[in-house]
């Protein structure tokens, strides 16, 4: 037994004590809607750009701009408040609740006439509330329903459904080449999977264990672990261990326990330092930078090119969707902290590749899709997309779903819901100035410069957190809460 288990209660592994219960799977995938509606709203510029510039925008594309860009906005004060409200009123509450910015911004988005800009850009801003919200309650939530040897699992399927948002947006939008009006259709879909979210989530979902122990209602933490681990799992153990940890952090935090002002004491510096951190690394990274505008680099105004630069955008994201599958079933298997630096390594070796092809304008990679190019002379479709293939799946082994993560657990229970909520600020807030620099980065150091950026970033990262990040695989959220004691 390490020594950070002998710190607590330990939970029995018998075969009469095993969850043998899929409400957690459940769960996940229902919660996890918010995670695609995420992928969804922040991918459906790709596809319908052009066409809402000239239905509403009129053309005006200054305006249209603003709207896309909001959506960072809304997913900051959306984060901001989504903390705040777990912790009071629970987390069952606040997934139920982030259907409605959803629903408002869906529906404001697709009665926008022409000229309706303010309108349009308002459902934008509302919709990204809605984005910024579930980047919190969403990993929260599956954090603390699952069995430490299930948390690394369904906590990356956060990930896989942002990575899924984007590739059903993408492969939705196919009909607008035809149908400019299409993407209102594509608003109206996204309100299917707020059903997906909202209906299982009221009539199957418990309250958090987590947060019903921190509110003092033991038995209802009882009844709620018992819906989640089945009849044949001995509860106690675990309930047990919750309170021990529970009674702790009330000791520790004091007064302002579950606010912002509780994250710079000294009990949880180090572990929101880190999170924060990660959130950093993942945006500085150059996931915008590298499918910045994906569409449009393979898009020469005809409408066959424009098909086949669709078709591009759609062949990186299900690579994606595929590699982040890949990382949910090994996660457990490997470790967060083997994935994390192995993928920070491989993202620096694809952005070195990335720089040498740009500096060189080298056109020796294996193509892809060769057929695309005779057809329709898109001679940058094959080398661009294979070099961002090749980059998604190092980002969608580690730097992708482990930020989400690691977010989740590394935090004290009396605090995690304020502190996820900073740390998806520091996401949104970073996502921001790297799509907003990366113009001015480009025009100063050149795409090549940019890609070293990102490589130089992705190697401190290998060796920052290779040398202050713990292991956290195989162990209890109170397991891991006594690493920083």
């Amino acid at each position: 037994m390490s020594a950070e288990e002998s710190l607590l209660p330990t939970t029995t592994t018998t075969a009469a004590s095993r969850a043998d219960n899929r409400l957690p799977w459940v769960l996940t995938l229902s919660v996890g809607m918010g995670a695609l509606l995420f992928g969804y709203h922040a991918g459906f510029s790709s596809p319908s750009e052009e066409s809402v510039l000239e239905e509403v925008f009129e053309n005006d594309r200054q305006a249209a701009d603003l709207a896309w860009s909001i959506l960072n906005v809304g997913a900051m004060v959306g984060a901001l408040l989504c903390g705040p409200i777990a912790s009071r009123y629970g987390r069952r509450p606040a997934v139920l609740l982030n259907c409605v910015p959803y629903i408002a911004g869906a529906v404001l988005m697709v009665i926008s006439r022409g000229g309706a800009r303010a309108m349009f850009t308002t459902g934008r801003l509302v919709a990204g509330a809605g984005v910024g919200y579930s980047s919190v309650i969403v990993p929260l939530y599956v954090a603390e329903i699952a069995l430490p040897s299930l948390r690394g699992t369904l906590g990356c399927i956060n990930q896989l459904n942002i990575s899924g948002g984007v590739l059903v947006v993408s492969v939705l939008g196919l009909p607008i080449i035809a149908h400019a009006w299409w993407w209102r259709i594509m608003m109206i879909v996204s309100l299917g999977f707020v059903v997906l979210q909202f209906l299982p989530m009221l009539l199957l979902a418990p309250e958090s264990p987590v947060w019903l122990c921190s509110s003092g209602k033991t038995e209802q933490a009882r009844a709620s672990l018992r819906q989640l681990r089945g009849s044949k799992y001995a509860v106690e153990d675990e309930l047990q261990a919750l309170v021990h940890h529970t009674e702790m952090d009330k000791a520790n935090a004091g007064a302002e326990s579950s606010s912002y002002v509780q994250l710079f004491s000294s009990q949880v510096r180090r572990p929101v330092v880190l999170g924060v951190l990660l959130m950093v690394l993942q945006q500085f990274s150059g996931i915008n930078g590298v499918v910045f505008n994906m569409k449009s680099l393979f898009d020469n105004g005809s409408s066959s090119a424009s098909y086949v630069s669709m078709l591009g955008s759609i062949l990186v994201n299900a690579v994606q969707v595929i590699a982040t599958a890949g990382a949910c079933t090994l996660m457990e298997r490997v470790g967060r902290r083997t994935f994390l630096l192995s993928s920070c390594v491989g993202m620096a070796l694809s952005c070195s590749v990335m720089a040498v092809a740009v500096y060189y304008s080298l056109a020796t990679y294996v193509k892809i899709f060769a057929l695309f190019e005779s057809a329709f002379g898109v001679a940058r479709w094959n080398t661009d997309v294979g070099r961002r293939c090749g980059y998604m799946i190092m980002f969608a082994f580690g730097v992708g779903p482990l930020p989400w993560l690691l977010c989740s657990e590394i935090y004290p229970s009396s605090v995690r819901a304020v502190a996820m909520s900073l740390s998806t600020v520091t996401n949104w807030a970073c996502s921001f100035l790297v799509t907003l620099l990366f113009d001015d980065m480009v025009l100063h150091i050149g795409q090549h410069g940019v890609f070293v950026f990102y490589a130089a970033v992705c190697l401190a990262g290998a060796v920052f957190f290779g040398a202050t990040l713990p292991e956290t695989r195989g162990l209890s959220l109170e397991q891991i809460e006594e690493l920083w004691k």
